[in-house]
């Protein structure tokens, strides 16, 4: 794992966000969006939520359930987005390119995996992972539009609060190793040599 971020981002002065990644292309890897807005509408800076042009009614969803002025940026592209990462605290998506994206600029992240995981090569950053040991995950490696078993366990079942508290941890806790076990979700980060703790 390289010391310096992969992107370089353009850093902003100023109070510090956090970003939001209500979306993935795939509904299995998608955290649904009445928790994504409480999540939003607890945050006490402003909240920054990510999405392609597609994405728009979601995103404004997600605004209008949690309260709150959000800034919701459905770019196609990346100028907006890259200067808005560089004002972030921290960002927390599901398994998308987005939030992996977030994480090679050196943007704190937190990854909710639900139809797939951590452990198959697509995690290597410095943040925490929340996701469930249920027996019948990962069912895709890479997502699909519905869940086999039909009840989405891994996503319906991750808490905010779980999310808040992944949150909590990287801030007050960011190079150090975590590994936390809420119930059936476990939470870690990368030790120093780049592994992931288990």
């Amino acid at each position: 794992m390289p010391d310096t971020p992969w992107i370089a981002l353009p850093t902003q002065s100023g109070s510090r966000s956090l970003g939001i990644v209500p979306l993935a292309a795939h509904a299995t890897k998608r955290w649904p969006v009445e928790k994504w807005a409480a999540l939003a509408g607890s945050w006490e800076g402003p909240v920054v939520a990510f999405g392609g042009p597609e994405d728009a009614a979601v995103l404004h969803q997600v605004q209008e359930e949690s309260g709150r002025e959000i800034t919701a940026l459905a770019e196609r592209g990346f100028t907006q987005t890259f200067e808005a990462m560089g004002r972030l605290q921290v960002l927390v998506g599901g398994d998308t390119g987005l939030m992996h994206l977030a994480a090679v600029c050196g943007v704190p992240v937190v990854g909710i995996y639900g139809a797939t995981t951590s452990k198959d090569g697509f995690w290597c950053h410095p943040g925490i992972v929340v996701e469930s040991s249920l027996g019948c995950r990962p069912c895709s490696r890479h997502g699909s539009d519905l869940c086999p078993v039909g009840d989405h366990a891994c996503m319906e079942g991750v808490a905010v609060a779980e999310v808040s508290a992944a949150i909590e941890m990287l801030l007050n806790r960011p190079a150090e190793e975590i590994l936390v076990d809420f119930g059936s979700r476990i939470h870690r980060v990368p030790d120093d040599e780049g592994e992931t703790a288990t």
